[in-house]
C-alpha cells in the first residue's frame, strides 16, 4: 500500500500580489509551483514528478469571522488524489464547513 506523501514546500516562491485593497475587502494572490508524483505504478510505487502550478487567493472581509482561502490547481499528475492541508496554530472555535472542490 502506498503511504501518504506530504508536499510542504514549493519549487519556487512565486509572486505575492495584492489584487484588492479596499475598506470592506482585501485579497492577496499567491502563486507557486509544487513537484508532485507524476503517476502511480501499481499500489506501492510513484513514478517521476511533475510541476503543478497552484494559485491561492486569501481574502479578508471587514467584520467577517473567517479568512477565505481558495486554490486554483492545474493537477497534471495522474493516478492519485490531491488534498490541501492548512494547519492552524490552534483548533477552530466553530464547526468547520465541508470542503468543496470544482473540476
Amino acid at each position: 500500500m502506498t503511504r501518504t506523501l506530504y508536499v510542504t514546500r514549493a519549487l519556487d516562491g512565486g509572486p505575492v500580489r495584492v489584487i484588492e485593497r479596499g475598506p470592506l475587502r482585501a485579497r492577496v494572490e499567491i502563486t507557486a509551483t509544487y513537484a508532485l508524483p507524476a503517476a502511480a505504478e501499481g499500489m506501492a510505487r510513484r513514478v517521476g514528478t511533475v510541476a503543478v502550478p497552484v494559485v491561492t487567493i486569501v481574502e479578508l472581509q471587514a467584520g467577517g469571522p473567517a479568512v477565505r482561502i481558495s486554490h486554483d490547481i492545474d493537477n497534471l499528475a495522474a493516478d492519485h488524489r490531491l488534498r490541501a492541508w492548512l494547519p492552524l496554530p490552534r483548533p477552530a472555535a466553530w464547526p468547520r464547513p465541508s470542503p468543496t472542490a470544482s473540476r
